[in-house]
């Protein structure tokens, strides 16, 4: 058995998190956010400026340059990661909820049948 941490969350359900959020950067799932999908056009664009700065073609320094790339992609995955935990939650929430409810129907089943 893992061992989880204090968030119930163990390594090889954070590397499937991580595999889901590479595979959802496709620019389908990146428009139902136009903001982030402006964000991901800029991360290509920059990344495609950045391989030119390492030929020798850019006016602007090849590591500034690379920073960016790193900053934008990292926010486009954190997002992406946000999402998937925010759908984990949400389905987490429906059992529970049902799982409560059904307890509580099963609950007053029993009190009613004694009274």
């Amino acid at each position: 058995m893992e061992k989880k941490n204090s968030h119930g969350m163990d390594a090889a359900m954070a590397w499937k998190a991580v595999g889901a959020a590479f595979a959802k950067l496709t620019p389908r799932a990146q428009l139902a956010n136009p903001v982030m999908f402006l964000v991901y056009v800029s991360a290509i664009l920059l990344t495609c400026l950045w391989v030119l700065s390492l030929a020798g073609t850019g006016d602007a320094p090849s590591g500034y340059t690379l920073a960016i790339v790193v900053m934008l992609w990292l926010t486009v995955l954190f997002l992406e990661l946000c999402r998937g935990a925010r759908r984990r939650s949400r389905q987490g929430a429906g059992r529970l909820a049902e799982k409560v409810k059904g307890r509580r129907h099963g609950t007053q089943g029993a009190l009613r049948r004694a009274s």
